[in-house]
């Protein structure tokens, strides 16, 4: 396979073929085979097994994957499983917090945490990266490595243990920072105590309930004022600490794929810490189960509707494209790349421009409903092969339709392919439906997530495929029944 198959974005010529051998393979009802790359490439049979998903229509895709030979077994390559352990589950965590702090001291203490957090496992704060690691992956040399780390240990964000030649970083988590609502003495939790005590008694009988003391009172009203404790009737309960915010980022963050550069070191040439601070901050809200990709109520693209008609029981739509992106200015992700005294997020756009150029995000154009709610993935050229191809579906599915009908009644109308690069049909019932270039991270972690969302995008593909045809054929009926089903 050609390693351009692995950011499915110019696969290799054999990858026709090897598809058209399987489907072949599959129609002979010879069973499924072992597929062996034999590029010497890192993860090169998990890339394959996407790659060879990816090309493959739903059909063929299921006969892969099922028995009696799942595909994630099949597509292994034996001296590569041999000779690198495989990468614990596919993601390593940060918190938002201490990301933030390391931005603040530059881009190198930012990389220099990535790094070292790559290096944990699951959610221990412990990692046995160094230097060299920050050396080996990306383009900063050791003693400025170093340098990076000594400003993470001096911020409090990192403490570093073991020996100078090995040493052993622990990563600062949210709960080992100090509260700040300040610190429970043992005199506010004896008030406390005393105050509870008093509080179950007066919801069981308050005529019974003794008055707090003067000093139990004032402790109370303190600790009700810095948000540690809270009344809820006659009640006291304790307010727990806001916790830390994880977030999940894929291992390629930092790894790269293949020979190619890391996105951490694509972004360290650019020079800019808040480049690198929005990418991971959109990672925050990259929601694939429910949006397929960054929350569009926060950052989406938008499409100009230039053609709507409705045909029987279905509305056809179409769309000037591409859209511009757009923003909420009001939520934190926006917040560190406003200018003062300037009314629109002028610096959030050049970065949000740059992380896409460097083909770390892409918009993918989702039909949605009234709710922004996505429908179906309408896109030309971006996201996974399958939604690309549900792109073109809707469009022949549109086309058909609107031709379908008697000549006479169209004769005033534009043709949809005429004034709309972007066409779409929909049920009646979906007046509102309009289309949203959703905002998708390119490397996904692979989380229970991420597996969801391409259970879903396989299911939905398959449906609306269905559809479609049901509308070419003149059912127009079909979109609205099944949509309903």
């Amino acid at each position: 396979m050609g390693r351009g198959a692995l950011v499915r974005r110019r696969p290799h010529l054999r990858d026709d073929q090897l598809i058209a051998g399987l489907t072949a393979r599959r129609a002979a009802g010879a069973g499924p085979i072992a597929i062996v790359p034999c590029d010497n490439i890192p993860a090169n049979g998990p890339t394959t097994a996407q790659a060879v998903l990816a090309l493959a229509d739903p059909a063929l895709a299921a006969w892969i994957t099922g028995a009696p030979m799942p595909l994630a077994t099949s597509l292994i390559d034996a001296v590569d499983a041999a000779r690198q352990k495989p990468k614990r589950g596919g993601f390593f965590i940060v918190d938002r917090g201490m990301f933030h702090k390391a931005c603040a001291l530059g881009l190198r203490p930012a990389i220099a945490l990535l790094i070292l957090a790559r290096f944990t496992q699951g959610k221990s704060p412990i990692s046995r990266a160094s230097s060299n690691a920050i050396e080996k992956r990306t383009g900063i040399g050791r003693k400025a490595a170093r340098e990076a780390i000594a400003a993470l240990e001096t911020a409090g964000i990192v403490t570093r243990s073991g020996t100078p030649t090995r040493p052993v970083h622990r990563i600062t988590r949210h709960e080992d920072l100090p509260d700040p609502r300040g610190t429970i003495t043992e005199a506010h939790q004896k008030a406390f105590a005393r105050a509870a005590l008093n509080g179950r008694v007066a919801a069981m009988n308050p005529l019974k309930a003794p008055a707090l003391s003067r000093a139990d009172a004032a402790i109370m009203g303190h600790l009700e004022k810095a948000g540690h404790v809270r009344r809820v009737g006659l009640r006291w309960e304790p307010v727990p600490r806001a916790p830390g915010e994880p977030v999940y980022l894929p291992n390629e963050l930092v790894d790269g794929i293949g020979e190619n550069p890391s996105p951490v070191e694509l972004i360290r040439q650019t020079g800019d810490p808040l480049t690198l601070r929005l990418l991971v901050d959109l990672y925050t809200a990259h929601r694939l189960d429910e949006w397929h990709g960054v929350d569009p109520r926060i950052v989406w693209q938008k499409f100009e509707e230039v053609y709507r008609r409705e045909v029987g029981s279905v509305l056809v739509l179409g769309w000037k494209a591409p859209g511009s992106p757009w923003v909420d200015m009001s939520i934190a992700i926006v917040k560190p790349h406003l200018v003062a005294d300037e009314p629109e997020a002028r610096e959030f756009f050049p970065r949000l421009r740059m992380i896409q150029r460097l083909g770390l995000l892409v918009f993918v154009p989702h039909v949605v409903d009234g709710d922004a709610a996505p429908v179906y993935p309408c896109s030309l050229s971006t996201g996974h092969p399958m939604e690309v191809e549900l792109g073109a579906a809707a469009r022949e599915a549109a086309r058909n339709i609107v031709n379908s009908r008697d000549p006479g009644s169209r004769s005033n109308e534009p043709d949809p392919e005429d004034v709309a690069d972007i066409i779409a049909v929909v049920p009646l019932h979906m007046k509102r439906a309009s289309l949203v270039g959703v905002a998708r991270l390119t490397f996904r972690p692979k989380t229970a997530m991420t597996a969801a969302w391409m259970a879903e995008l396989a299911a939905t593909h398959a449906a609306w495929m269905e559809r479609f045809k049901s509308a070419s054929l003149g059912e127009t009926k079909g979109i609205a029944k099944a949509q309903s089903a």
